[in-house]
């Protein structure tokens, strides 16, 4: 996960900068780009500089979050529970 959150440093960077949230890693990014796309879908205009990010940047690591609470048997048995 280290490794992940340093590859996409300067994606963190850039929307933290902006947004005026602090990004530091997938579920925090996922947070931020799903508040961008509710806000396209309804119409609104985006800030000029989520051109640079958003979605192509921001989509890819927003789809990681969703692996992220299951990436090991362990956490999937747990995510899952008991199946009848």
């Amino acid at each position: 996960m280290k490794r992940y959150n340093e590859e996409h440093a300067e994606l963190y960077r850039i929307t933290s900068e902006h947004s005026g949230k602090s990004v530091h890693d997938p579920e925090t990014l996922e947070q931020l780009y799903n508040t961008l796309f509710i806000e396209e879908v309804n119409n609104l205009i985006l800030p000029n500089w989520t051109k640079e990010v958003y979605p192509e940047k921001m989509v890819s690591v927003a789809a990681y979050s969703f692996t992220i609470p299951a990436k090991n048997k362990l956490l999937q048995r747990l995510k899952i529970g008991k199946l009848v």
